[in-house]
């Protein structure tokens, strides 16, 4: 979990950036693809946590991913990642890796719902 990376009162904007702008998910999705992300991350330079800021990177984000997923070949799939990062754990190959990313957001929006729901905002509905 990253609670241990968020500072105690800290924005609950930085759980929507997570997903959509963490370097080595994006970096890696490039790289599976090919195709250039909408925005640059600069890991030296938090992103802004304002309400709309969140929300926009993160639409940005899922639009990128959906247009990008039907092009994807078997190729890209097979293609094995070695992560340094992942001591312990077998090399990932590419649909290890979208699907470690897809897990990994959706934990963040379960805590985001979380966190709504506890101050009294229903979460929006969900087009899947």
């Amino acid at each position: 979990m990253h609670r241990d990376r968020l500072p105690a009162g800290s924005r609950r904007g930085r759980r929507l950036v997570c997903p959509s702008r963490a370097p080595a998910r994006q970096a890696r999705f490039h790289e599976i693809t090919g195709v250039k992300p909408p925005f640059e991350f600069n890991p030296a330079k938090l992103p802004p946590t304002d309400k709309a800021s969140p929300v926009k990177m993160l639409a940005q984000s899922f639009d990128y991913i959906i247009s990008v997923l039907p092009g994807i070949t078997p190729e890209q799939l097979k293609h094995t990642w070695h992560i340094p990062s992942w001591k312990g754990r077998n090399d990932p190959d590419g649909r290890a890796m979208i699907l470690n990313m897809f897990v990994h957001t959706a934990h963040h929006r379960a805590q985001c719902e979380v966190y709504m729901r506890v101050k009294g905002v229903k979460p929006p509905n969900y087009t899947f």
